[in-house]
């Protein structure tokens, strides 16, 4: 084999071994979506309240429940980066939007988990106090996540940043839509005994 052919050779094997590494780097590296619990609040959560086929239940952060939801609720925002490019969900940013509408949480058609916090919020959005027209900072005590996502693949996620739950309905301020896949979530939902 000739000096040129040996040079060559090794050229395409270095290549071939850079993109095994980058692929296995992309499907090993994780994507973190909007996660609107953690990444806007401080993460002082009193209970977790499901709302799912009319009837509801809340969770203290004592309960096996609790621990659960959270724990789902955090993974459901993350992506590995070989599937978000894949997707086409790698640049994907959320959105943010005056929301006045009240919702009602106790329908049958809606699964929805709201985060209730221990002392009040101060909106964070992209890193930053988000403000609204006025320039004034937006507080809040609830952010209800809607989950209706029943599949394997990230899809659009309505966030409610909420000045009051009570009950069976949420009184919101804005609406952050942002990724999430939440099968896992919904599955486990479906499994809780609710009132």
């Amino acid at each position: 084999m000739s000096k040129g052919r040996k040079i060559f050779a090794i050229i395409i094997l270095a290549i071939i071994v850079l993109l095994v590494t980058a692929t296995i780097v992309l499907a090993v590296m994780p994507k973190q979506y909007y996660d609107a619990v953690y990444d806007s609040a401080d993460g002082t959560i009193s209970n977790v309240t499901v709302y799912h086929n009319g009837k509801n239940n809340s969770y203290f952060s004592d309960s096996e429940e609790y621990g659960k939801i959270v724990e789902l609720y955090k993974k459901s925002s993350k992506e590995n980066l070989l599937l978000s490019l894949f997707e086409g969900t790698l640049g994907a940013e959320p959105t943010i939007e005056s929301y006045s509408t009240t919702l009602t949480l106790n329908n049958s058609e809606n699964t929805y988990v709201a985060f209730k916090f221990s002392n009040t919020q101060t909106l964070t959005f992209k890193c930053e106090t988000y403000k609204n027209s006025s320039g004034n900072s937006i507080t809040f005590n609830a952010i209800v996540v809607s989950i209706g996502n029943d599949s394997n693949n990230l899809a659009n996620v309505n966030v409610y940043i909420c000045t009051s739950v009570a009950g069976s309905s949420a009184v919101p301020q804005y609406k952050i839509t942002t990724l999430a896949k939440q099968h896992e979530l919904l599955t486990y939902i479906e499994t809780l005994e609710l009132n």
